[in-house]
């Protein structure tokens, strides 16, 4: 195994997930991942609901290009315990200056930050990358807790869309800010 890239927050550590990583998650084998990603799981290895469906699709562009890392799935485990509570990523690398986010946190963990510090951590990541101009986050309406995310990370509602798998969507998305390289600070 190699070198792992992480992002650390206040309480959160960040391990981007190689394709050895996720293959050990789709086979459910909480020691495979354990040995990949240096972060303890439960065994047998718990879904996260929509992070589960997108697994072999991240696990394909890892794959495909190596040099992607970073740029699809990360896990999210607390920093004291190193206990996986959760997964962000984010769609692959920017297209025209744009990344989307997504983030999920196991449920019986749900309500306690830990979504936000992560997608923060993710963003401020994002973007150090100069190609990285706007950080979009499409979020089911009825996930409250999920828009409830967005709007503390300070990203800005821009529109609502209906999809046929979901139903109505709203886009978030934060911008660059022209006058640094960070995007923003969190208020907690």
């Amino acid at each position: 195994m190699s070198e792992r890239l992480t992002i650390e927050t206040d309480r959160l550590r960040l391990t981007a997930l190689t394709a050895e990583a996720l293959s050990a998650w789709l086979r459910n084998d909480a020691e495979d991942l354990r040995a990949e990603t240096g972060v303890d799981f439960e065994s047998p290895v718990e879904a996260l609901p929509t992070f589960e469906e997108d697994l072999p699709r991240f696990r394909e562009r890892m794959l495909e290009a190596v040099d992607d890392l970073g740029w699809w799935a990360w896990v999210v485990s607390m920093r004291d315990g190193n206990r996986a509570v959760g997964v962000c990523g984010l769609g692959g690398r920017p297209e025209d200056g744009r990344v989307v986010i997504g983030y999920a946190v196991f449920p019986r963990l749900e309500g306690r930050g830990y979504a936000t510090e992560a997608s923060a951590g993710l963003i401020r990541w994002a973007m150090t990358h100069v190609e990285v101009e706007v950080v979009r986050a499409t979020v089911p309406t009825w996930n409250l807790g999920s828009v409830a995310v967005a709007q503390k990370l300070g990203m800005t509602l821009v529109a609502h869309r209906i999809t046929e798998d979901v139903g109505e969507v709203a886009l978030y998305e934060i911008c660059r800010d022209p006058a640094s390289d960070i995007a923003y600070a969190v208020d907690r």
